[in-house]
């Protein structure tokens, strides 16, 4: 997902996470379909962390034995870790991707925990107005 889609999707769960005492109604489907939504965006997120940490480790056993192999002085593990790999600029970028897809996991995971203490709140705000009224 992009950083200007995530945003947006940022700025719409802020909006979300009040409750409209007012609306309870649409304001329990507009959550639902927020559930929804980060739902499906979480585990797309999650397949392509996968993807990317397959895309990393091929990539890195791929330079790992170009190294060890094609180099024309004899290379230590630790050598080629710390000098050639760490610096690698394409593994260096599939790291970042990484850090940031693992960053908007994180985030859709916090908001859905919201989201489901929310849910509670409406049942209990429900439940509180019908003792109220004394149904």
């Amino acid at each position: 997902m992009t950083k200007e889609k995530f945003k947006l999707l940022q700025e719409k769960i802020s909006n979300i996470i009040k409750i409209d005492q007012d609306n309870l109604e649409q304001d329990i489907i507009k959550t639902l379909e927020i559930i929804k939504i980060l739902t499906e965006i979480y585990f797309k997120e999650l397949r392509a962390l996968r993807d990317l940490e397959d895309k990393y480790n091929k990539l890195f056993k791929e330079k790992y034995h170009n190294y060890r192999w094609n180099s024309e002085e004899a290379l230590s593990y630790n050598e080629i870790i710390n000098i050639y790999l760490k610096g690698d600029n394409d593994l260096v970028e599939l790291n970042v991707s990484k850090r940031e897809i693992e960053l908007q996991i994180d985030e859709i995971q916090k908001h859905l925990e919201t989201l489901k203490s929310k849910q509670w709140a409406i049942k209990d705000y429900i439940s509180w107005r019908k003792f109220m009224s004394g149904d």
